[in-house]
């Protein structure tokens, strides 16, 4: 299937159960490049089923996932698939090398405020840290297409405004943030998306963002 030109990733009639629940049924979405994406839904809504679908970890019963020329998506969740033996140094190094990156980490990791942590290992240190870690990875490689599993989960404020400032300000990646975190989120993004029954309601106008909010913070009653 041809991906139209405007779009990072599309998906088309995708139908994704899981043990023996239906998450998605005939779901479609465009994905356009460069716009920011805010990702809600209730718990067991399909947030990460749909970021997994997206990166390309889990394949759909039926329907298709089209990728823009040259896309990797790269997804950051709970678990950040790197090595746990490994400092936090090692790491971004190992990682950036893989995706062919090779600029300095150095002043990425002080950005982060991992320079006390550099040399210890990943299992070694509080899951903030790790998260700091992932996301420092994230600064350093700047996929095209960047997936998000509640960032801002095990992040103190300061590491929250690093994480507003240097990834979720860049213009020219395309992300999606699933998230339940609306005090600090609630209005980034260009465009809200609501997972609801196994569908995708989205919004990119101020008005309508609004009603969308409304209608998920009463279904989370």
């Amino acid at each position: 299937m041809k991906i139209n030109e405007e779009n990072i990733c599309q998906l088309d009639k995708i139908n994704v159960s899981l043990g023996g629940s239906r998450i998605f049924q005939d779901l479609s979405f465009d994905f356009k490049r460069r716009e920011r994406f805010l990702l809600l839904g209730r718990n067991g809504s399909g947030k990460s089923t749909l970021l997994r679908l997206i990166a390309g970890l889990l394949s759909p019963h039926s329907g298709t996932r089209t990728l823009g020329e040259n896309t990797n998506p790269f997804l950051l969740s709970h678990a950040s698939g790197l090595y746990a033996d490994l400092t936090i140094e090692e790491n971004l190094l190992f990682f950036s090398g893989l995706f062919g990156v090779t600029k300095p980490v150095n002043d990425v990791i002080k950005s982060w405020g991992l320079d006390k942590f550099r040399y210890r290992t990943l299992r070694t240190v509080s899951k903030g840290t790790s998260t700091r870690t992932g996301l420092a990875l994230v600064d350093i490689i700047r996929p095209p297409l960047l997936l998000l599993d509640e960032p801002t989960a095990n992040l103190d404020h300061d590491g929250i405004q690093v994480l507003l400032q240097r990834i979720l300000s860049d213009q020219d990646t395309t992300i999606i943030i699933a998230t339940h975190d609306l005090h600090h989120l609630a209005t980034w993004g260009n465009t809200l998306l609501l997972l609801d029954n196994g569908s995708i309601k989205s919004s990119s106008s101020i008005e309508t963002k609004e009603a969308l909010l409304d209608f998920y913070h009463a279904s989370n009653r």
